[in-house]
């Protein structure tokens, strides 16, 4: 199937799967983003005593559908069942490098980067570059679209680094970012 046409077909993810939590809405939104997948996610965080979206998965799922091109819909607070769906191919938001997300509270900002995780390892956006050659005759203009690989990607996450039930940041920091450094630079 076409990408598009692929991802037209709703996958079903219940969210009160293992320990109904978070995490299944992180997995779920980062991975169907990656794969194009059109995705709905019902019972969000049934296992818990509040059941819903909570900031931070609201944010993580928010900012999955920024960089990944992606509508989302019935995502607010509270909500029990959202919907993610691919509007274009992966590529379409390469333009931008820099995303912002904020939890509004003091959610962990470690679990706004386990949701878009499989993104930015998994998929290393092209962007086109359109470059003027400087020692052409003055008369003459001659540039040339080249495809390249995005050097790098920032992320501005905004909320609490040491938050209860979450990876603290300096395990980010100083176990996750040096393993995967590690893993994804071998030769």
């Amino acid at each position: 199937l076409h990408d598009m046409e692929a991802a037209a077909v709703e996958v079903q993810v219940d969210g009160a799967q293992l320990e109904g939590g978070g995490q299944v809405v992180r997995v779920a939104a980062g991975v169907g983003a990656l794969l194009r997948k059109s995705l709905r996610i019902h019972s969000v965080r049934a296992g818990r005593r509040v059941a819903g979206l909570r900031p931070q998965h609201l944010a993580g799922v928010q900012l999955v559908s920024r960089l990944a091109a992606c509508q989302l819909h019935g995502a607010a607070i509270g909500s029990t069942a959202i919907s993610l769906h691919p509007t274009a191919p992966l590529t379409v938001q390469q333009q931008q490098f820099e995303w912002r997300g904020d939890t509004g509270t003091a959610g962990a900002v470690t679990l706004l980067v386990q949701a878009v995780l499989p993104l930015l390892l998994l998929h290393t956006p092209l962007y086109e570059n359109t470059v003027t050659n400087p020692t052409a005759p003055s008369t003459t203009s001659t540039s040339t679209t080249a495809i390249k690989r995005a050097s790098s990607l920032r992320l501005l996450l905004v909320g609490g680094t040491d938050v209860p039930y979450a990876p603290p940041l300096d395990y980010f920091r100083h176990a996750l970012l040096p393993l995967l450094h590690h893993v994804l630079t071998r030769n």
